[in-house]
């Protein structure tokens, strides 16, 4: 299944769609939502802050149910994503490193008329026929999509 939507590039829109994700993802953990809903909330705020466009659009894919899920942001700069030099107390410039923490696999693709920053996660099964969150020790490194080398 996919869903997308278009975001106002304005200060309510990382909440709009961090609401429009729970709405989404509620069956799966609260946990696994959780880090979901924090890794949009980053892309979002990226996409308002460094974009410099009218809007933005996420969209959120999963496979099976909710086997797999996959979140894209799309705007319309050129600007490629590159994670700022903060420090750990710092309280800006974080967002893409908090990606890089959380998610299995993330990077950027360039497309017409800008660029798609995106991530994935994967539910693993609990031993009990529900779903977990994979352990931190068995997360992969990320692939290069097309059009750009991968970040970690």
């Amino acid at each position: 299944m996919q869903w997308a939507e278009t975001f106002a590039a304005d200060p309510h829109s990382a909440s709009r769609a961090r609401q429009f994700v729970r709405r989404l993802l509620g069956e799966l953990p609260d946990e696994l939502v959780a880090r979901v809903v924090l890794m949009v909330s980053e892309l979002a705020t990226n996409a308002v802050q460094h974009a410099g466009g009218d809007a933005f659009e996420l969209r959120v894919a999963t496979q099976g149910r909710h086997d797999h899920v996959r979140i894209e942001a799309r705007d319309s700069s050129d600007l490629l994503p590159a994670p700022a030099h903060t420090s750990t107390g710092a309280g800006h410039g974080r967002g893409l490193h908090i990606v890089r923490q959380l998610a299995e696999r993330w990077g950027w693709e360039r497309v017409p008329g800008g660029k798609v920053i995106w991530f994935e996660v994967q539910p693993c099964d609990d031993g009990d026929g529900g779903t977990a969150l994979p352990p931190a020790d068995s997360r992969y490194r990320p692939t290069a999509p097309s059009g750009g080398p991968a970040r970690s």
